[in-house]
């Protein structure tokens, strides 16, 4: 029975493999409107797909998924402020591996001899301890070369003090300009550093100093009776009250609870998961403007397939009415109309997923060299999105003509005939 059931099955591909060849022009418009479709839905998937992988990617550099920034805002909530006995105390909390106190906020103006200079943010690093630092990719120097009177600065930095080669600019002497508003106007400051190493890319173009300067550097901003900073300084300011301390959990499964346990205490908190939570809704929303777009296309290719498969259907009325008589039951010539669907399908399918592929990979030639994540991937289950895609269409579109085909008796073909 079963070899008798797959017989009729292969006969069946036989003849809707005839049919096709005997209508080429439907066939070929079909494949063409199903085509286009695919290629418009998986060219705009993959775009939203490289898009969120981007965005991702480009936060995730920002901040570490497992690092919380915790503030402490006396006007906002009634929190302890951020000293060290406190820092302390947050640190013994479970699932905290550790709590970095940072300086940030700090804009100075950065100069070579040469004249070049450029305006820059300063933030404070613990040295090659600090998890904000260390993670960084280096193109020269590193970290450890760190000391009391050196600056950390990104590639971007090192280009606008013109600097071409980033290798070239460690151990290049540079002057930091710090300035505040005194009593009678404007006064600065200036500090002699040596840029120790050069980052690939920095948390907001950061550039960092250790953590004793950029205590003094604050403190000299923000009171008046505060003496200069000087770098021979290097011990740390134990009586210092910090804006702000990065907290890096065990796991980034613990984030949430820890940041409800800070929240309760008072202190607002941050994660970068915010920002790709935001984002994902923000790209949901866009993926599906895309992907309509695309089902648009689609939905106008089906309907070339219903009339095609119907005028099929009603031109071929007779044939049926003689595989009926031959002893064809209602379901075979369903099928029948049916496979001729899946066909084309399968070839529209693998068209459409080519001619998208080949649109992602040439927007990724000339749009995306320059960007280390691919905007346009071509992943296997796309095609598969493909496959389905145009085998949905074609088969939903050709299901009435199919049960027209299926339920006329030869009777009432040869008495309209």
């Amino acid at each position: 029975m079963s070899d008798d059931r797959s017989m009729r099955m292969s006969d069946v591909l036989r003849v809707a493999v005839s049919q096709l060849r005997e209508s080429p022009v439907f066939f070929y418009a079909n494949v063409t409107a199903i085509s286009v479709g695919v290629l418009l839905i998986i060219v705009m998937l993959s775009i939203a797909v490289g898009v969120r992988r981007y965005v991702e990617n480009t936060l995730r550099k920002e901040a570490a998924a497992d690092m919380i920034e915790v503030s402490a805002d006396a006007r906002i909530a009634a929190a302890p402020p951020l000293t060290y006995a406190h820092i302390a105390e947050i640190a013994r909390m479970p699932a905290i591996r550790f709590v970095y106190p940072v300086v940030q906020g700090v804009f100075a103006d950065l100069a070579t001899r040469n004249g070049e200079s450029t305006f820059i943010s300063l933030a404070s690093t613990t040295g090659s301890t600090d998890p904000e630092v260390t993670r960084y990719a280096f193109l020269a120097g590193n970290v450890a070369a760190l000391h009391r009177d050196s600056v950390v600065v990104p590639e971007s930095v090192v280009r606008q003090l013109a600097i071409v080669d980033p290798r070239a600019a460690v151990g290049r002497r540079v002057t930091l300009r710090i300035t505040r508003a005194g009593l009678h106007g404007d006064e600065s400051v200036d500090l002699p550093l040596t840029i120790a190493a050069v980052a690939r890319e920095t948390r907001f173009s950061r550039c960092y100093v250790l953590l004793p300067l950029a205590q003094q550097i604050v403190k000299w901003q923000s009171n008046i009776a505060a003496p200069p900073p000087v770098l021979a300084a290097t011990a740390i300011d134990h009586a210092f009250v910090f804006d702000t301390i990065y907290i890096y959990t065990t796991d980034v499964a613990s984030v949430a609870a820890t940041r409800t346990a800070l929240e309760r205490r008072g202190y607002q908190t941050a994660s970068i998961l915010d920002s790709i939570h935001r984002y994902d809704q923000i790209l949901f929303a866009a993926t599906i403007v895309l992907t309509s777009l695309g089902a648009i296309a689609l939905f106008t290719g089906s309907i070339s397939i219903f009339n095609a498969a119907y005028a099929s259907v009603m031109r071929r009325l007779r044939d049926f009415a003689i595989y009926k008589t031959y002893g064809a039951t209602g379901g075979m010539i369903m099928r029948l109309v049916l496979a001729e669907a899946v066909l084309t399908a399968l070839v529209a399918g693998l068209i459409g997923f080519a001619a998208a592929a080949a649109v992602c990979l040439t927007l990724q030639h000339y749009a995306g060299s320059r960007i280390e994540t691919v905007l346009f991937p071509v992943e296997w289950w796309l095609a598969l999105v493909a496959e389905l895609t145009a085998l949905g269409a074609c088969v939903l579109a050709s299901l009435r003509p199919a049960r027209i085909a299926a339920h006329s008796t030869p009777v009432e073909v040869f008495r309209i005939g």
